[in-house]
């Protein structure tokens, strides 16, 4: 969401020290990538780590990519329309979009406390249960 309110608030700057408000934005959106890798380490069978990293990495270096050729055709085409920023507030709405499809995500470890919905934040800061040391010693 970091990012969104970074697009929105870019696409309807009206002067230039706007611009410096994004960037406090973007602080907090620049910590997406380190949390996600972070989430997938935890999510995916040790086994299996190396390639959910692998496929994380892969859609991040597409993106990096395609986004940018994309990102300027539609600053060309809306350069001289009454709304230059548009393609800010379309990239902040794809952002919300993906939001809110990222709850239609299956959990599946539901069942267990360490990572149920209220707790996963501090689920993530925490150590894996099974490092940690058994309660019946």
């Amino acid at each position: 969401l970091a990012f969104a309110a970074q697009c929105v608030v870019v696409a309807t700057a009206t002067a230039p020290s706007t611009i410096f408000y994004s960037v406090l934005l973007s602080l907090a959106s620049n910590l997406v990538y380190p949390a996600l890798s972070a989430l997938v380490t935890r999510r995916a069978a040790p086994d299996r780590r190396g390639e959910a990293l692998g496929a994380v990495n892969g859609v991040k270096a597409l993106t990096e990519g395609l986004g940018p050729l994309a990102f300027a055709a539609l600053m060309v085409d809306f350069e001289a329309t009454a709304v230059p920023g548009a393609p800010y507030l379309a990239c902040a709405a794809a952002a919300v979009g993906a939001w809110s499809l990222s709850f239609g995500l299956p959990d599946e470890r539901a069942d267990d406390a360490v990572y149920a919905p209220a707790h996963e934040l501090v689920g993530l800061l925490a150590p894996d249960p099974e490092d940690l040391p058994d309660d019946d010693d």
